[in-house]
């Protein structure tokens, strides 16, 4: 609070801007105006969440880690976030930068095994997510393929064809995999 004394009165400056606030409107508060209050009391948080992170590297994990803690244990409250992401996901702006960090984030070598963890870790923790994603996925594709078939049949063929040769080189990679245990297992007999 800054004053400025004089015999018969106090001036106080707000706390924010530092114009002179009215005593007489204001009463005892800090700020001239409402707006001004509000954008001190974001100062003051952001003073106080720079303090806790600079004592706790992990404190926005542990916070975030929390909140979905409290978002799942309510099924209502886990519909209503899983709307709101829907919601936001829609948004161009917040899908150019998803797929911006999410390209940034996977061309990083050093993120590749951490990425993949996270991945397994997430589906362990929700297989009911991970049903329903891949029902839907399959749905869709399935009516994208009828759709080719009746509409389309060059670009239907064509996506046989891709299929085919994908089930090809599946196929012989683990003949390859196979053929590799094999030989380390007659190598390990050698020795």
């Amino acid at each position: 609070m800054s004053y400025i004394d004089g015999p018969a009165c106090k001036i106080q400056f707000c706390a924010y801007c530092g114009k002179i606030v009215d005593k007489s409107v204001r009463g005892k508060k800090l700020t001239c105006n409402d707006e001004c209050a509000a954008l001190y009391q974001r100062k003051v948080w952001n003073i106080q969440y720079a303090e806790k992170m600079a004592k706790d590297p992990d404190f926005a994990k542990n916070q975030s880690a929390k909140q979905y803690a409290r978002i799942k244990s309510d099924p209502e409250k886990l519909e209503a976030h899983r709307q709101a992401q829907k919601e936001r996901r829609k948004m161009p702006n917040y899908q150019e930068a998803e797929k911006k960090g999410l390209k940034k984030y996977r061309s990083n070598p050093e993120n590749k095994p951490k990425f993949a963890q996270r991945m397994r870790k997430y589906r362990d923790e929700n297989p009911e997510i991970i049903a329903e994603i891949e029902a839907r996925r399959n749905e869709k594709d399935l009516l994208e393929r009828e759709r080719l078939k009746l509409e389309e049949p060059d670009k239907y063929q064509q996506l046989r064809e891709k299929e085919r040769e994908y089930l090809r080189n599946l196929r012989a990679e683990k003949r390859l995999a196979e053929l590799q245990k094999d030989l380390q297992k007659l190598v390990n007999n050698d020795e």
